[in-house]
């Protein structure tokens, strides 16, 4: 057996090392950012959103003015992502919070190693090797998924409160990156006049055939059972952009679960 520092454990090391020298290799090749990346990352994609929401007074959709939006659109097209804290008024935030842990408790979410049930394949194979997806359901044993989840339809929005607000909300985003180098165009905005508008431009340009999204998935990662959901890319089904938003109440470090992205 074996433990992980974040007091996950492991069984069976011996007869089913899948598992072990996964997070072995894993440990031996990720590298974290350096202190001037993370720097770097607070200066220049996160400090100017939030100077911009404190500016609009967290007014709703702050995020549209022209300012902050070009600030996503650089960072989408120089970084791969973008964070925008505030993106949902509270009240909007906290009904949706509500609404996803009352889907959990009701268990009307599905656990994600059902929904993907011999869909691993590749180095996992087609069985389950030491119940690497611990279908015993054990507190704090390692599970490559970890995650209970929901989809909701479009025709469904109004049985997930706030859920609706968020969609739209995304969909504005999404619609006004669309439209920004146009709107630059058309406001006669010298290209030059912008260190952001290379980024911006392209952004623009592959958001162009972007017409239609997935239902919601609605989650949620137990943090008893150190849920979580391993490294993979969306592009495979063919996603050109994913829209992510966090619902925990003042999270902080110690709580564990970050997201990690991968260059």
């Amino acid at each position: 057996s074996a433990v992980l520092a974040s007091g996950v454990f492991l069984t069976d090391c011996e007869q089913a090392p899948k598992a072990l020298l996964f997070e072995l290799l894993y440990r031996r090749t990720v590298r974290l950012p350096s202190q001037v990346d993370e720097a770097r990352t607070r200066a220049e994609l996160l400090e100017p959103l939030w100077r911009a929401r404190a500016d609009a007074a967290d007014k709703p959709f702050w995020w549209l003015l022209r300012s902050s939006l070009e600030v996503v659109a650089s960072s989408l097209g120089r970084h791969k992502f973008a964070v925008v804290d505030g993106f949902l008024e509270s009240g909007v935030a906290h009904a949706l919070r509500c609404a996803a842990a009352h889907h959990f408790q009701s268990q009307l979410m599905r656990a994600g190693i059902d929904e993907q049930k011999g869909g691993f394949g590749g180095y996992w194979g087609s069985g389950n090797e030491g119940d690497f997806q611990n279908r015993q359901g054990l507190p704090r044993k390692w599970s490559m998924e970890g995650d209970y989840r929901a989809w909701v339809s479009d025709g469904d929005l109004d049985g997930t409160p706030g859920l609706r607000c968020f969609i739209e909300a995304a969909d504005e985003l999404v619609t006004a990156l669309r439209e920004l180098a146009h709107s630059a165009q058309a406001s006669g905005v010298p290209h030059t006049s912008s260190p952001h508008n290379f980024h911006v431009a392209e952004v623009s340009r592959r958001l162009q055939t972007v017409n239609f999204r997935e239902s919601a998935m609605v989650a949620c990662y137990p943090g008893e059972r150190r849920g979580r959901y391993l490294r993979h890319c969306d592009t495979g089904r063919g996603a050109a952009l994913t829209v992510i938003l966090y619902l925990n109440d003042a999270w902080i470090d110690e709580d564990g679960g970050q997201l990690r992205l991968y260059d």
